[in-house]
């Protein structure tokens, strides 16, 4: 595989779909009010925006042999990107969107396929191959924050498409189960989310049976609390 040309490929698939998720949502939701415990579409372009650009200039930064500095609490950096971009318009929040994508675009294009491999290319990220946190970043991250806002305005079939052919697409990869099964516990989470216990209780008990590292997070993952007290779901742990 071509590496560098395969995420290219994906990333420019997965601005596609932003753009076509966006265009279809509701004509007042631009402008609705929100707050950081109830993001509105504006909130959550500018998010997943924000991290796009954060990993452009941390592959920037390493390509000049530069080691990026990012924190890891997310949970504050998620909050200040709201703060800053909140008060934000509409217009202003889709361009700095479409900066962010080609930014990161164009920063991959300046890497070698060799580069892609390297597990500490971002020591931040834990070791993982650079390929896979790029695609985190611009093509799983994005696409998943707008399946769940289509989900919640009641496009569930639309949004089911958008996350099977991901998983499609991602699962094609690589064949490790480490990769397998995180693509395969994601899709997972969106069954759940949508309502579709059979799918999510199936898609959860291949994912711990590829990758038992992924148990204790499962029970308390937020995504599974539509069927946390499920028999089935209670059955995947009685061992």
């Amino acid at each position: 595989m071509n590496t560098k040309a395969k995420v290219i490929e994906m990333l420019e698939h997965a601005l596609e779909i932003e753009t076509e998720m966006i265009s279809i949502l509701p004509e007042d939701e631009p402008s609705r009010s929100s707050t950081y415990d109830d993001w509105s579409i504006k909130d959550q372009i500018a998010h997943c925006a924000a991290w796009k650009d954060r990993l452009a200039r941390d592959l920037t930064v390493a390509l000049q042999g530069i080691t990026p500095t990012e924190s890891e609490n997310y949970e504050q950096v998620n909050q200040e990107i709201f703060e800053e971009f909140h008060g934000q318009s509409w217009e202003e929040v889709l361009s700095y969107s479409e900066q962010a994508k080609v930014a990161l675009i164009e920063a991959v294009r300046t890497i070698s396929n060799e580069d892609l491999v390297i597990g500490e290319f971002i020591p931040s990220q834990s070791g993982r191959e650079l390929w896979k946190v790029i695609l985190s970043y611009g093509y799983t991250h994005p696409l998943t924050h707008y399946s769940q806002v289509h989900l919640g305005f009641g496009n569930r079939k639309y949004a089911r498409e958008i996350q099977e052919e991901m998983n499609k697409q991602l699962t094609e990869l690589d064949d490790s189960p480490s990769w397998q099964s995180i693509a395969i516990y994601n899709l997972a989470c969106f069954y759940a989310q949508s309502g579709e216990k059979e799918r999510a209780i199936s898609g959860l008990k291949k994912a711990l049976k590829l990758n038992s590292a992924l148990t204790d997070w499962s029970k308390q993952d937020p995504d599974f609390k539509n069927i946390r007290e499920d028999p089935e779901y209670l059955a995947l742990y009685d061992v």
